[in-house]
């Protein structure tokens, strides 16, 4: 291989690590990449483009020649919120989506390699600090993003497998109103902040492509688990009678779960291929986390937080239609059951307002356009959060409640093949 060949490789590795890193953060949305989320996340039996990073990278070996694609898609998230007593507060925020993905071809036969970067999971709340939800969070942000080299091989017409290394990096932020004024009478609140440095781990990502008969083909994949250790500050300001802000080293390590998709692609005909894919995220991986401090103190004392999340499944069907050699029309819809535990919270301490998630409903509709080596892909969608109603949460945290969320999804994708 070339020397200036290399240099694209390795800039072009730059920007994707780069693109990433300056990402907000996801949670369990459909967005690795525009076209596969036109067709509704289906893309596991299909994945012959930069999705195959995410989705199944034994897919790498139906890319032809090499090819580098970049994604934006945006999540314009509405959250209301309504106590008990009529009192509200919104959350209302646009999130950007960047993915970002390098195929070659190393000129051996049967072998594709290349990098993909893109966020596997996330949150982003901010209910401000003044709203009815101030004792419980005001703002929560947890980001993850990983470098995903993949190597894949084409055993014969009808198998290819792919294997990837995750390089996984993270970041929490963690602030809400602590109530003083409950204990010194018109005092007011004081200000809790949790922010960790950057943590690191690695895990792997395995992926099957089986063409099953002419017009059918069956995608497997698995993402393994992997853990995060959050190493930061806790500080406490704003105290009563001017006492001096206090502040303390913390640590939490987070368990984030693996994930197994399974689906099937059929070419109805020349021009419509339709796919249903499943997915399994073990959540149950995450049932909660150690808080720990150093030193301990009045203000801050060791925890288990519980989170008693239960594994949660997605089921995606999209369809892709050839309107000619240039312009495709796709469409989608998924469901999502829920991983944070059902309306009747238990144990009561467990649920948590940085993350007022439900089951989810979702459409989708998006166009392609193919000429010579370029491509560019549109998407538009829509997932509509179940309301997740309250009735038990830690009183005094006022989490009880309706919370209502909507989440608007717009995106494009470009890409050039050489």
């Amino acid at each position: 291989m070339g020397k200036s060949r290399m240099w694209r490789i390795a800039v072009l590795c730059l920007l994707a690590s780069g693109m990433c890193a300056t990402a907000y953060a996801r949670f369990d949305l459909i967005d690795h990449t525009a076209r596969a989320t036109g067709r509704g996340g289906a893309f596991v039996a299909t994945a012959d483009d930069g999705g195959a990073f995410y989705y199944n990278p034994a897919g790498l070996t139906k890319i032809e020649g090499n090819l580098v694609q970049g994604d934006l898609l945006a999540a314009f998230r509405s959250t209301k919120y309504e106590s008990p007593t009529g009192a509200g507060s919104e959350i209302s925020q646009t999130i950007p989506l960047p993915n970002m993905y390098v195929a070659f071809d190393p000129g051996v036969e049967k072998w594709k390699w290349g990098v993909g970067a893109f966020m596997p999971f996330g949150s982003s709340t901010d209910w401000g600090d003044t709203g009815p939800l101030r004792y419980a969070a005001t703002y929560t942000q947890l980001k993850t993003w990983v470098i995903n080299p993949a190597v894949a091989y084409q055993a014969n017409e009808n198998l290819s497998v792919g294997f990837g290394f995750d390089m996984y990096t993270g970041s929490v932020t963690s602030r809400k109103n602590l109530n003083y004024g409950a204990v010194v009478p018109g005092a007011a609140d004081g200000k809790y902040e949790l922010l960790s440095d950057d943590a690191y781990g690695t895990g792997y990502n395995l992926g099957m492509l089986l063409k099953t008969t002419e017009k059918s083909r069956v995608g497997i994949s698995y993402r393994s688990r992997f853990a995060l250790m959050f190493k930061g500050q806790a500080t406490i300001t704003n105290k009563p009678g001017g006492a001096p802000p206090e502040s303390t080293s913390a640590k939490a390590q987070y368990n984030f779960p693996d994930v197994f998709m399974i689906g099937t692609a059929y070419d109805v005909s020349e021009k419509l291929n339709v796919g249903f894919d499943f997915q399994w995220t073990n959540w149950s991986e995450f049932s909660g986390y150690q808080l720990d401090f150093d030193p301990n103190t009045a203000s801050f004392a060791d925890q288990w937080v519980e989170k008693n999340y239960h594994d949660s499944f997605l089921y995606k069907l999209g369809s892709e239609y050839k309107l000619n050699e240039t312009n495709f029309l796709r469409f989608g819809a998924a469901y999502s059951s829920e991983a944070m535990p059902a309306t009747t919270i238990s144990p009561p301490n467990s649920f948590d307002p940085s993350n007022p998630s439900n089951r989810r409903y979702s459409g989708y509709v998006g166009w392609g356009y193919r000429k010579d080596k370029f491509r560019l892909d549109l998407v538009l969608g829509v997932t509509k959060y179940a309301d997740r109603n309250v009735s038990n949460g830690p009183a005094a945290e006022r989490a009880n409640g309706t919370y209502e969320t909507i989440m608007p999804q717009a995106g494009i994708g470009l890409g050039w093949a050489f």
